[in-house]
C-alpha cells in the first residue's frame, strides 16, 4: 500500500518539530512504538525528543493507518476559542492538544500545534498517586468505542507528571486489546506483588456477568518501569487481602461459580487453591475445594459436601 509517496513496511527518517512527541510520531505514521523506540536507542532520552532531532521510523503502516506527515499542523487562535471548542474542531481532547502544547496560553492570533493524529483520538488525564513516583497522569490513546461514549479502544498507554515529558509509553499487546472501560472506574492502582511498589491494572472487557478481566503491568524497580504480565491473565475481579495471596472471584453462570487463591512463587503467581460452588437443585450446591501442588503438576479434592447455596 502506498499513502501519497510513502510506502507501507518501509523506513523513513523524521525530522522532529515543535509539538511533537515520540509516541505521536510513531502513531502519526501507523508504526507500533516500542519498534520506534528500539530503532532510535541513539537518543539521548526518547522521553524528551527536540526539534531538530532525526527519528527512524520502521515499519510504518504496520498498527494503523498513516496520517502523515505532516504530523503536526497549525492552528491560529481566534477570538471565543477555549481549548475544548478547538479541541471539538479537530476531533479531539483537550488533552492532547495540550500535551502538544505544553504551557501554552489561549492568545488570539497565536498558533497551536495540533497533531495529525488526532482525529478521533482520545486522550485524557487520569491522576493517581503511585509508590515510589508520586502523582502521575496516566493517558490512554485510543479511538472511542462505538455506541459506548465511556470505552475506548486503547492501543496505548502514557505516564507523565502533568503535561510533562512522557515517564514511560507502553504499546497494549495487540492480541489482548480490546474496548476497555477507563473511565472512572477501568483503572486500578494498588501493590499487586507486595514489593512495596504500586502496580497497575485495568480493565480489558466488560462481561455479561461479574468476572471481569484486567491486563496487569507490574512495576519493575530494576528499570523504574511498568511491565505487562501475561502471568496475571487468569486472575478476574482480583482481590489482594495480604499474606502474599491474591483472590480471583470468577463467575461461570448462575449454577456455578468460586473464588481461586494464587501465591507467589518465585515472584510470580501461581494457583494454589480453587473453592467453588456448583447448583444442583433449588436449594443446594455442592460446594468443593480443591488444592494445586504448582511443582508436582497435581490436584487433589480436599472436601467436597453437599449444602445449602450460599446467599
Amino acid at each position: 500500500m502506498i499513502v501519497g509517496n510513502l510506502v507501507a513496511g518501509s523506513t523513513i527518517q523524521h525530522k522532529v518539530e515543535n509539538g511533537e512527541w515520540l509516541m505521536q510520531i510513531a502513531r502519526c505514521y501507523g508504526a507500533a512504538y516500542n519498534t520506534v523506540l528500539q530503532a532510535n536507542q541513539k537518543l539521548f532520552n526518547p522521553n524528551m525528543i527536540k526539534p531538530g532531532e532525526t527519528v527512524s521510523v520502521p515499519n510504518i503502516g504496520s498498527s494503523s493507518e498513516i496520517y502523515g506527515p505532516p504530523c503536526v499542523q497549525q492552528y491560529t487562535i481566534k477570538p471565543g476559542d477555549t481549548w475544548t471548542s478547538i479541541a471539538q474542531q479537530f476531533t479531539t481532547t483537550t488533552a492532547i492538544l495540550q500535551r502538544a502544547n505544553p504551557g501554552a496560553l489561549l492568545v488570539v492570533g497565536r498558533k497551536l500545534n495540533v497533531p495529525a493524529n488526532g482525529g478521533g483520538l482520545q486522550a485524557n488525564c487520569f491522576p493517581e498517586t503511585l509508590t515510589p513516583q508520586g502523582d502521575i497522569c496516566f493517558y490512554f490513546f485510543g479511538k472511542p468505542v462505538e455506541n459506548n461514549p465511556t470505552a475506548i479502544d486503547v492501543d496505548t498507554i502514557e505516564l507523565s507528571v502533568g503535561l510533562g515529558p512522557a515517564l514511560q509509553t507502553i504499546d497494549v499487546p495487540q492480541e489482548t486489546a480490546a474496548p476497555n472501560e477507563v473511565i472512572n472506574r477501568g483503572l486500578v492502582v494498588e501493590d499487586m506483588n507486595y514489593d512495596g511498589y504500586d502496580d497497575f491494572r485495568f480493565i480489558e472487557f466488560l462481561p455479561a456477568n461479574a468476572s471481569i478481566p484486567y491486563l496487569y503491568y507490574i512495576y519493575d524497580p530494576a528499570s523504574s518501569q511498568f511491565v505487562y504480565n501475561e502471568a496475571y491473565r487468569p486472575i478476574i475481579s482480583p482481590e489482594f487481602p495480604g499474606n502474599n495471596e491474591i483472590l480471583s472471584n470468577w463467575w461461570g453462570g448462575a449454577a456455578y461459580w468460586g473464588v481461586d487463591t494464587y501465591l507467589f512463587v518465585a515472584g510470580e503467581p501461581v494457583l494454589s487453591q480453587r473453592e467453588e460452588w456448583d447448583v444442583i437443585n433449588d436449594t443446594e450446591a455442592v460446594h468443593r475445594i480443591i488444592k494445586y501442588d504448582d511443582a508436582a503438576g497435581t490436584s487433589e479434592v480436599i472436601l467436597e459436601e453437599t449444602g445449602p447455596i450460599p446467599e
